[in-house]
């Protein structure tokens, strides 16, 4: 492709952006997002104060800007196509930017500058965020902190769709790969804790050892045990 025809190509993208832009209006964008939340059209209106027809010529006018089919109907109600699912994932992503511009400008005339959203795994709340906090707070006195707990899909969810300005999770292979920027903040060691009453005859343990005593292990897809399966494959060779 040339300067020119790249040149061209970049203008005409954010053309069809603006286009875009100011085609789509905030209302579609509810409708859209309380179908995909309630599969039902029909629900979609009577939450949003509308009339069935009306709801449906608003889906409609939205599909055609788009040029694609957000939902399909099944037997389990309104479903959304591959392509919708794109186009609600960006209308999420949307809305949420939206109810910032307002959250934000409602703290801004109330005197505080700005919020900063920061979510958090559970185990790790109390290790890292009293401290740095307090030490941000003492910098920065008229941002309003919020944290929002939860695991480590739903911490990176809420990073890709904007609900979250930023998150202290435990890395993993996924996060390395992804979309993120992300820091190391500090590296944990592992600790096998048992009962005092156990003996051990040798010294130095080994996992192949432990594989048949009872244990209490962190769910599965967590990066903890994650690893910790892996240094069980690792130690049975």
């Amino acid at each position: 492709m040339t300067k020119r025809a790249l040149s061209e190509h970049v203008v005409s993208t954010n053309s069809i952006r603006e286009a875009l832009a100011v085609r789509i209006k905030t209302r579609q964008m509810v409708l859209a997002l309380s179908i995909a939340e309630s599969h039902s059209l029909r629900q979609a209106a009577e939450r949003l104060h509308m009339t069935q027809p009306g709801a449906t010529r608003m889906l409609q006018d939205l599909e055609r800007v788009l040029k694609v089919s957000i939902f399909e109907r099944t037997t389990r109600g309104m479903k959304p196509t591959p392509a919708g699912e794109v186009v609600l994932t960006h209308l999420r992503r949307a809305t949420s930017d939206l109810n910032a511009i307002q959250d934000d400008l409602a703290v801004l005339q109330s005197g505080i500058s700005g919020r900063v959203r920061i979510g958090v795994i559970g185990s790790m709340a109390t290790l890292l965020l009293p401290r740095s906090i307090s030490s941000f707070k003492a910098r920065a006195p008229n941002v309003t902190v919020e944290i929002i707990e939860g695991t480590h899909d739903v911490l990176l969810a809420g990073l890709r769709s904007g609900e979250l300005d930023v998150a202290v999770i435990r890395t993993s292979t996924d996060l390395q790969a992804s979309d993120l920027r992300f820091e190391l903040l500090f590296t944990e060691l592992f600790l096998v804790v048992t009962d005092s009453r156990q003996r051990f005859s040798a010294k130095a343990i080994d996992l192949a050892q432990l594989v048949d005593r009872p244990w209490i292990l962190p769910p599965h897809g967590v990066p903890v045990r994650q690893r910790l399966d892996a240094a069980f494959m690792a130690s049975a060779g």
